[in-house]
């Protein structure tokens, strides 16, 4: 199991924080993970304004290699945006889903037992197009690329998977 903060660029309308978990299913030098993730925008395109604020929840599969303390995966995430605003601005996420496929390449670094520190980035590119639109003009579209970064300590359920 692993739960680290994360920053993403590009995925929404601003630099978003925000967090995941996941479970690992590990062999000798390859493994297989599930992962959740929730990020929110730090700022937002201003309309009107009024901020619109963005957040998005995705799932993940993502197929690994591992040697030694380095990895690298291969991530395919798919998650729904959504967009707010005041209430005297209409609002509408055209093709909410948010597909992109990437590679992961990081670090997991045994710190104790069953502990270990781990940190990744993550290119990816967009496979889906959403958008938000403010009264009916577009404001912000998913670019074709963009990056997440992410550190945090995993669990070791099995001490020697570090």
């Amino acid at each position: 199991m692993n739960a680290a903060p994360l920053f993403a660029a590009g995925v929404l309308a601003a630099a978003a924080l925000g967090g995941s978990v996941f479970m690992e299913f590990r062999g000798p030098i390859t493994s297989l993970a599930v992962e959740a993730r929730v990020l929110y925008a730090l700022g937002g395109p201003t309309v009107k304004g009024a901020s619109i604020h963005t957040e998005i929840a995705t799932a993940a599969l993502t197929g690994c290699w591992s040697g030694g303390p380095l990895f690298g995966c291969a991530v395919l995430d798919v998650g729904e945006l959504r967009a707010s605003a005041p209430d005297r601005l209409d609002v509408d996420v055209r093709a909410p889903w948010l597909v992109s496929l990437g590679t992961r390449v990081g670090i997991q670094w045994p710190l104790v037992r069953r502990f270990a520190l781990r940190a990744f980035a993550e290119p990816r590119v967009t496979l889906s197009h959403p958008s938000i639109l403010v009264d009916e003009v577009r404001v912000w579209g998913a670019p074709a690329l963009s990056l997440v970064l992410g550190v945090g300590i995993a669990v070791l359920l099995n001490p020697g998977d570090s």
